[in-house]
C-alpha cells in the first residue's frame, strides 16, 4: 500500500511475484471485502437425479439467471442434492460465505431451504414460491382464465387436467391444477384430474396409451400440466389414431421452445421462465445490497394458440 513501503521495495515485490507466477487468493480477497460476486442456484426437485440441462424449463431458467448475472458482473454457481447428499452439509456450504446469496428451486419443506430461511441468508425462490422466502412466480389464475376461456369459445364442456408423478411435489402443480378447476367451474366446464404415476424417465407416448383410451369419448379436451406432458399425450393420440384436435384437443403449459422447432404445434401458455429467473436474480442482488424486496412477485403470462385446439 502507498505510504507504507517505498516505491523501490514495492517494485521488487511486484517483480518477484510476477516471476513466481503469484496469483491473489480470491477467497481471501472476498473475505476482506465481504463479497464474492458469486450467486448460487440451489435445485432440489426430484432428489437423487442429476440436473438435466436438456430439460427446456431448466435451460430457460438458467438462461434468465445468467443474463442478470452478466448484467451485474456476477458469477453463477450451481448446487444440487444427489442421492445420499447430506442436507446439512449442503446448507452449510451455501451459507458459509462462498456465495453472497442463492436462488432456490425446491419444495418449501426442503431442509436446506428451511436452514437458509432460518439463517436469514439472502435468498429468492424461483417459479415455485416458498412462503419463508421472497419469491418470483407467474400468475396461475390468469393462465387458467386464458386457457378456460379459449376452450369455452371452442365449445368444450368436459376436459381433464393431466399431471405426472413425481411432478406433484412441485407446489406449482397444485396451484395450477386448483386454478384450472376453479376457472372451469366458473364457466360451467366439467373438469377431472388424472395423475399418471411412473418412475421411468424419460417418458414415452406408449406409456399414456391407456390414459388416452380411457379419456377418448369421455372428454373433448385435455390439459397437460407442462408442454412435455401435452406432447406425450399428443404422441399417444397419434399411436391410437385419435385426431388432434378433432377427436381430442390438447393444451400445454410453459412455452419453453427457445430455438427448437417443436414437434407439435401446441396451444400453450407462454410462462416466460427466463424472465421469471431474471427478475428473481435482480431481486436477489438488491437483497444482497441491503435493499428491501417484496415477499412475492407475480408475473403475467400469455396464451399461444396452436393447432392442437
Amino acid at each position: 500500500n502507498k505510504g507504507r513501503v517505498s516505491d523501490e521495495t514495492r517494485e521488487i515485490v511486484m517483480r518477484t511475484a510476477k516471476e513466481m507466477g503469484y496469483r491473489p487468493n480470491a477467497v481471501a480477497q472476498s473475505l476482506k471485502r465481504r463479497c464474492t460476486n458469486t450467486i448460487g442456484f440451489y435445485f432440489a426437485h426430484q432428489k437423487g437425479r442429476i440436473l438435466d440441462f436438456r430439460n427446456e424449463f431448466i435451460g430457460e431458467v438458467l438462461y434468465g439467471a445468467q443474463q442478470a448475472c452478466a448484467e451485474h458482473e456476477k458469477h453463477l454457481l450451481l448446487h444440487g442434492s444427489y442421492g445420499s447428499s447430506d442436507m446439512r452439509q449442503i446448507a452449510d456450504e451455501i451459507t458459509n460465505g462462498r456465495i453472497d446469496g442463492v436462488l432456490v428451486f425446491a419444495p418449501a419443506n426442503d431442509p436446506v431451504v428451511q436452514h437458509i430461511a432460518q439463517q436469514k441468508f439472502p435468498a429468492v425462490a424461483v417459479a415455485d414460491p416458498v412462503r419463508s422466502l421472497p419469491s418470483v412466480t407467474i400468475d396461475e389464475q390468469e393462465a387458467a382464465r386464458l386457457v378456460v376461456e379459449h376452450l369455452k369459445s371452442k365449445g368444450h364442456q368436459k376436459v381433464f387436467y393431466f399431471y405426472n408423478w413425481p411432478a406433484h411435489e412441485h407446489s406449482a402443480v397444485t396451484r395450477r391444477k386448483n386454478a384450472f378447476i376453479a376457472q372451469a367451474q366458473k364457466v360451467g366446464i366439467e373438469i377431472e384430474e388424472i395423475c399418471h404415476r411412473s418412475e421411468e424417465s424419460p417418458w414415452r407416448p406408449e406409456q399414456l396409451i391407456d390414459t388416452i383410451r380411457e379419456c377418448r369419448g369421455r372428454f373433448t379436451a385435455g390439459l397437460g400440466w407442462a408442454d412435455a406432458t401435452a406432447e406425450l399425450l399428443w404422441g399417444a393420440c397419434d399411436l391410437l389414431g385419435v385426431r388432434v384436435p378433432q377427436d381430442l384437443a390438447i393444451v400445454g403449459f410453459d412455452g419453453c421452445y427457445g430455438k427448437r422447432q417443436p414437434r407439435y404445434d401446441l396451444t400453450t401458455i407462454r410462462a416466460g421462465w427466463d424472465h421469471v429467473a431474471n427478475c428473481a436474480t435482480q431481486m436477489l442482488i438488491k437483497q444482497i445490497e441491503g435493499e428491501e424486496v417484496p415477499g412475492e412477485t407475480v408475473l403475467s403470462v400469455e396464451l399461444l394458440q396452436g393447432q392442437s385446439t
